[in-house]
Order: C-alpha cells, then sequence, then structure tokens
C-alpha cells in the first residue's frame, strides 16, 4: 500500500545526545513515495493500520526514511506489486513521536476508514538527520526494509553566521515570500536558521520534482545546498510571474471583446 505524506509540522529539532553517529548496524527503511523527509522538520504520514503496527514493533528506537526514486507510468504498470521499490542511499533518520492529537503515536484517518476494514491511521515522525545506505539487509517484512547504514555527519553550526550563508538565507526568505504572495492564510515567517530553511524550502515548494527535492537532501555542504535552493525558487518565482502575466493579458482581452 501506498504511504503518503500530508503534512508538516514545521519547527526546530533540537539535537540530543541520544542521537546515533557513526555505523547502524541495522536500520528499519520506511520506503515514501513522491515525498522526501528533511531533518530538522516533522511530519505526519499516513499509511494502513497494519504497516503501521509493523512500524511500532520494528522501529521504536528509530528508522530511515528514504525515497523511492521515481518510475515512468508504463513501468510502473508492467511491474509486478510484489516486487520491492528502488530507493534513493541517502535518507533521513527519523524517530517516532506521540501524534499530537492523541495516542503514542497513530490515531485513526477517518477520511480513509473504509466499510471493508482497510483502516489508515496518521503517524508522526521528526526527522533528525542524514543517513547513507552501505548494504540492504534482508528483512522479514513486505513493507519495511533493513540496512546497514552510516549517519552522516553535519557541521552546519559552524556555517550558519557565513556571510555567504547568511546572504542566501535573506535571499530565499524573500523568493519564498513571493512565491505565496497572493495566497490566502497567515503570513509565514520563515526559519532564520539556513539549514532549517533549506529543508522547509524542500519540504513545501509544491512545483519541485521528488528529484529535486532529493537534491536538496543530498548536498553534504550548507552553503552549496542554499544555493540550489536559491535556483529553484528563481525558476518557480519567474514561471509564477509569466503566468500571471498571461492570465492578466487574457483578462485584458476579454473585457476589450466585451466593450
Amino acid at each position: 500500500a501506498q504511504t503518503k505524506c500530508f503534512r508538516w509540522c514545521v519547527q526546530p529539532c533540537p539535537a540530543e545526545a541520544m542521537d546515533p553517529s557513526g555505523t547502524l548496524e541495522r536500520l528499519a527503511i520506511f520506503p515514501l513515495r513522491d515525498q522526501v523527509i528533511f531533518p530538522g522538520l516533522r511530519a505526519i504520514v499516513q499509511l494502513p493500520r497494519a504497516n503501521y503496527e509493523a512500524l511500532r514493533k520494528t522501529a521504536e528506537g528509530g528508522l530511515g526514511a528514504l525515497a523511492m526514486r521515481p518510475q515512468p507510468a508504463d513501468k510502473r504498470r508492467s511491474e509486478n506489486l510484489s516486487s520491492k521499490p528502488t530507493l534513493y542511499e541517502v535518507g533521513t533518520y527519523c524517530r517516532l513521536l506521540p501524534h499530537p492529537d492523541g495516542g503514542s503515536g497513530g490515531i485513526p484517518d477517518s477520511a480513509d476508514a473504509g466499510s471493508n476494514g482497510n483502516e489508515r491511521v496518521s503517524l508522526m515522525l521528526e526527522g533528525r538527520g542524514r543517513f547513507r545506505v552501505l548494504q540492504h539487509l534482508p528483512s522479514t517484512s513486505s513493507f519495511l526494509g533493513m540496512a546497514r547504514v552510516e549517519i552522516l555527519s553535519e557541521d552546519n553550526d559552524a556555517m550558519e553566521n557565513d556571510v555567504k550563508v547568511r546572504a542566501l538565507v535573506s535571499r530565499i526568505q524573500e523568493r519564498m515570500t513571493d512565491l505565496v504572495k497572493g495566497e490566502k492564510g497567515p503570513r509565514l515567517r520563515w526559519p532564520s536558521s539556513g539549514f532549517l530553511l533549506a529543508g522547509v524550502a524542500g519540504a513545501t515548494i509544491p512545483q519541485i520534482s521528488i528529484e529535486e527535492r532529493q537534491q536538496i537532501l543530498e548536498v553534504p555542504d550548507l552553503r552549496a545546498r542554499l544555493e540550489l535552493v536559491v535556483d529553484l525558487l528563481e525558476r518557480e518565482v519567474e514561471a509564477k510571474r509569466i503566468s500571471y502575466e498571461i492570465k492578466a493579458k487574457l483578462q485584458r482581452a476579454r473585457e476589450q471583446e466585451v466593450r
């Protein structure tokens, strides 16, 4: 069954002494379709009850969220449904958190609870850090994988006060404001941390592809990661400007025809 990430709780997740480092010999791998979870953010995912129960039993101490590589529609149709998905090599180490609406993790999602008993539940995951798969291991679960992984070290604090990084953060904040200008809803306040801001951009810009989200996750250097985000935002802001101009021209043409 497909797992769908449908809501983000954007807030800083502080580092803790119990976060793993180095090499983990066995880590449960949680495959995600059409979504990437970023370190420093919390995501709520939706999945079938049976998969949720398997997840809780296997990954109480943590799990690795790993995105599936996109495949052409014709190839997806020809695949055997029991075949394993092709995953990226870099993902996000996550912890299972109590759901904000109650319970120890998952709660029923009434919108997807069918009469046939295929109940779906919502689960909150907190991104803690990035990892790279060293070796995929045998797994007895049809839903979860298992892998030997390396936790990737981060040196973001040392880069946050870099002049170039601060300039990039300011540019991203401006461009993200431009992108949501005119949309209904509360005024958004963007994070001041470059590390967190890159993740927010990668998680919330609706127009970028899964490959581009994954690319943001994989770039190891904070400055290079922010530069990539700026390039993607500039493209999307320009596309929005062109779309607005086309709509305005069509509106003026219709008004002239009425006259």
